[in-house]
């Protein structure tokens, strides 16, 4: 994947138009958490360190190769830089994007452009609700409950709720079940509203709809083991399998 110019449609250009203008303000950031092949065969405590050096070998390499950037570097978390501001001929901003480290380039000016702001359409937020299937004169046995999962364009979460009223009013209109009781579907609750997040809102290909956190008890099945601790852990498992055979 090559690394990206962000903002050119702001300031309605290409990639190649850009090569004609002079000194453009950029934001550049770099991959210092990234995690690699090399990080994972290191052991957790010596990880930070290792990121650490790498990074600041990126931004001395661009230190020296854009020698009149005037670099503002960020001190970064645990010491870690992870992204720099300076100016550079815009023929060169594909050049830094190429840079080793260098995860993608943000124009922040560009000389006798103007930058258009991004106009932020309305949020999409999922709404999560407890339905209960009513029918006429049940009242014993197991009732059937729906977790339903609806999604809606509002400006915040409470406005999503009040929107999604009528909906709700709409579900549960009564019906006659194949008996002639009357059945319903009422909403009894929301329990939780989520906004959605698109990952390019521009050509939403995929998003994230909803997601929730809980916490289960640890089994083997479920630890994450690098590779390195893995060979370890088989060569010891296939040692532990010789000596019991003998």
């Amino acid at each position: 994947m090559e690394n990206q110019i962000l903002a050119l449609k702001q300031f309605g250009l290409t990639e190649g138009a850009l090569r004609r203008f002079g000194q453009c303000r950029i934001h550049v950031n770099l991959r210092s958490f990234e995690v690699t092949h090399r990080i994972t065969t290191l052991a957790p405590a010596d990880r930070h360190s290792y990121l650490r050096r790498q990074a600041h070998r990126w931004v001395a390499h661009m230190e020296a190769q854009y020698p009149r950037a005037g670099w503002r570097i960020d001190k970064g978390s645990r010491g870690i830089p992870m992204w720099l501001e300076g100016s550079v001929r815009g023929a060169e901003v594909a050049t830094v994007a190429a840079e080793p480290g260098v995860q993608s380039v943000a124009l922040l000016e560009v000389p006798g452009r103007l930058r258009r702001r991004a106009v932020r359409s309305t949020p999409w937020f999922c709404v999560r609700a407890r339905v209960a299937i009513q029918v006429e004169g049940e009242e014993r046995g197991l009732q059937t409950v729906e977790d339903r999962f609806m999604l809606v364009r509002a400006a915040s979460a409470k406005d999503a709720e009040r929107r999604l009223l009528p909906r709700w009013r709409e579900y549960a209109k009564p019906y006659l079940n194949s008996k002639g009781q009357c059945v319903r579907w009422k909403c009894e609750e929301v329990t939780d509203v989520y906004e959605a997040v698109l990952e390019d809102e521009e050509n939403p290909d995929m998003a994230e709809v909803y997601s929730r956190l809980s916490s289960r008890r640890m089994r083997p099945e479920f630890v994450w083991r690098s590779d390195q601790k893995g060979r370890r852990t088989t060569r010891l498992s296939r040692r532990r399998k010789k000596r019991a055979a003998a």
